[in-house]
Formats: C-alpha cells, structure tokens, sequence
C-alpha cells in the first residue's frame, strides 16, 4: 500500500471522530493517508441505512479525501468480504480491526481480543486477499511480555496476504495508558518485508520523527495528538522540515499523559476550519461534531460549566451553526470580543446568549441528527466506545 509513495504521516481510525470533514482537515496540514472511523461489518451489511451513511462519508470529499482506507471489525471470513465489497469502489484498502481494547470488542471477540484467534485472523486475511478488488491490511496490539510471539503473528499475516501491518506498541491490557513498546515495532519492522506503520504514543511532529528513527517504520499513525492538534504534523518551522532526524534513543519514549496543545486562539482557527467543512461534508451524526468540539476547546471550556453543558450535552444544540456560536462566546469570554472578528468568526455585534444559542434550533437551518445512524446495536456500540475512552 505504502510502497513507492510517500505516506509518512497517518490519521488513525477513531470512532465518532475520523469523520470525512476532519480527515479533509487533517490532510490540509500535513497527514497524507486517512483510516475511516471503525465499522462494524454486519451493520455495513444489515442495515441499509447505517451503510448509506457510511458510503455518503467515504464519497463526500472525493479526491480531496484520497487515499483512504475502510477499516471494519468482525470474525467472520465471510462477513469481511461482503463489507470490503460494498465499500471498496470508494477506498484504497480494507483494514481488519485487530487493535480495539473495549469491553465491546472482549464481549464479541473482536478486534485485539481477536489476536488470540490467530487461524481465524488468517482465514479472514486470505479470503479478503483472494475476493476483494484492493489490498487488504491489519492493526495490531503487541501481545503483554511475548514479543516474540507478536513477530510471530505479523509474519503470520503477511504470509496470508497482508499488504500493510499497523502496529499499537501497546497490549489490549493497558489500552492507551503507559510507554508503548516501539523496541517491538522495530522487531517486527525487521521481520516483515511489508509496510509497517507505526502506532502509539506520538503526539508532536517531534515525537513522529523520533518514533520513525527507532522503529525504522514506514510510516507513523496519530489519533489523541491529532485530536488535541489537527496541524501536529506540520514542522513549526520551514527549516524543520529538511531536518535531520534525531539520534536513535535507547529506551523507549516517555510518555506524557495529556498531550501538548497549540493556544486557544490556533485551536479556535483549526475548530473554525472544521466547521466550515462540516458544511461541505456533513458527518453522519452531530456526536462527530461534540468531539471535536469538546477536543479542540478542552480544558478552556472547563473554566466554564455552563457552556461546555451546552457543547457537550445539550440535545437543543443540534447544528453547525450553533456550534459557531459556542465557539464565538468561549472567545469572548476567555480572550475579549476583540478576537472574534479577528478570528473570521464574524457574527452579531454582541455574543450570543446560551439561551439564545439553544433557540437557534428552533429557527430554521440543516441539521445533523442527534441519534447515531445504523439503529439501536450501533449506537449502544459506539457509546461503550465513547465511554471506555473517557475512562
């Protein structure tokens, strides 16, 4: 997949937040390969309208928004395929899911709870190789204190057909918490000869180059990092940019617990710049647009309860625009009025109330819906997702 182009840095999939108006974002400053949000197969396969929502996202921002791989979760063989199938006329690869650490994914036996089913991971890779029309890929998490039997494992999915291997240097049993092991990306670096992208614990363009110096990795992959600061691949200087890469370390990074965040007033722009594609590339439900939100403005609307309610929680702000205003009102309140303009968020010559911001709704405009889409099973699925990353 990754061979003879440069595709260095890697927007991960990420539930409810890999949506097509913030991949377009993400590539606009610097990221040059974008994973889709996880799928759940046999929703893709079931439900006619969770699969349309999903295929309106992959085809919203055409060229703008390639390459792009379709990630999907399940068990079955079978089940890959027909979902690969549906969605490859709009993709560039298929990617099995082998990396989620949620009670969800131990409750069905899927992704990194799947790892412990290694002849199943292998009949699907196969099937998918032999059956779909483009080449299909797998995310994985290192097994806990067994480096050598997650060689093992990703040599086994070359052998059957694996284009391109992702690796989150950390085990299911640690999630996101603690240093990932990238000495371990490097072993399977060297023991594969396919593309190997590398995964966790990158949150600066720093820490993408030191990460690409001591696993020798194809390529580097960023979800929280880009979250808190969609431009974090992009050098702060000109001159970076050519730099030579940093001398090799020889233990594994540290690892900071809250990554780094740009000021308010480049976090505001970024939210703005979102937004404004949101128009263009509507997510498939208005909760894509509270995460960023509520990433983007963390901890500032903290400082302010009522309307990070509003942001976060409140059902009566259902679109875009009301958005905006929240955003123009943290401005106000935490930098001066001054700045609103100034940040092309040109609105009424006083802010907005929160009352008056929840009666927006009420007045007219497109709005995203507040259920997720794919009924009752997708959206208990992914609030257990939202949850366990809250955790």
């Amino acid at each position: 997949m990754l061979r003879g182009k440069r595709l260095t840095f890697v927007c991960a999939p990420m539930v409810l937040e890999s949506d097509a108006a913030f991949r377009v974002l993400v590539r606009r400053h610097g990221v040059h390969l974008c994973f889709t949000p996880m799928w759940k197969a046999d929703m893709l396969i079931k439900d006619e309208a969770f699969r349309a929502e999903v295929l309106r996202d992959m085809a919203a921002a055409g060229k703008l928004d390639r390459p792009l791989i379709c990630q999907v979760c399940t068990t079955s063989p079978e089940e890959f395929v027909q979902a690969g199938k549906l969605v490859q006329h709009l993709c560039d690869g298929v990617d099995l899911n082998l990396g989620c650490p949620q009670t969800t994914a131990r409750l069905g036996g899927w992704g990194a709870f799947l790892m412990d089913s290694p002849d199943c991971v292998q009949a699907i890779i196969r099937r998918g190789v032999q059956e779909l029309a483009v080449p299909v890929s797998a995310k994985i998490r290192i097994f806990q204190g067994d480096d050598a039997r997650t060689v093992a494992f990703a040599q086994m999915l070359e052998a059957a057909g694996c284009a391109m291997i992702t690796v989150h240097g950390r085990c299911k049993e640690s999630r996101h918490h603690g240093a990932p092991l990238w000495s371990v990306i490097k072993r399977i670096k060297e023991s594969v000869r396919v593309p190997v992208i590398a995964n966790g614990g990158v949150y600066t363009y720093e820490d993408a180059l030191r990460c690409l110096q001591i696993t020798g990795a194809d390529a580097v992959m960023a979800a929280t990092g880009l979250l808190r600061n969609p431009a974090m691949f992009m050098p702060s200087s000109p001159l970076e940019q050519d730099a030579a890469l940093p001398a090799p370390q020889p233990a594994s990074p540290l690892w900071v617990r809250d990554p780094p965040k740009p000021p308010l007033l480049q976090r505001v722009q970024l939210l703005k710049d979102y937004l404004d594609l949101c128009d263009q590339y509507a997510p498939p439900n208005f909760r894509f647009v509270r995460n960023h939100v509520s990433e983007l403005l963390a901890p500032d609307l903290g400082r302010h309860p009522a309307l990070q309610h509003l942001a976060q929680h409140n059902q009566s702000v259902a679109t875009v625009r009301q958005m905006r205003e929240v955003t123009k009102l943290l401005v106000g309140q935490e930098l001066g009025l001054h700045w609103v303009p100034q940040l092309g968020l040109t609105a009424d010559a006083a802010l907005l109330t929160l009352k008056q911001i929840k009666s927006l709704a009420a007045k007219g405009g497109a709005e995203l819906g507040q259920q997720d889409c794919g009924g009752a099973e997708q959206q208990k699925h992914q609030a257990q997702q939202q949850q366990a990353k809250e955790e």
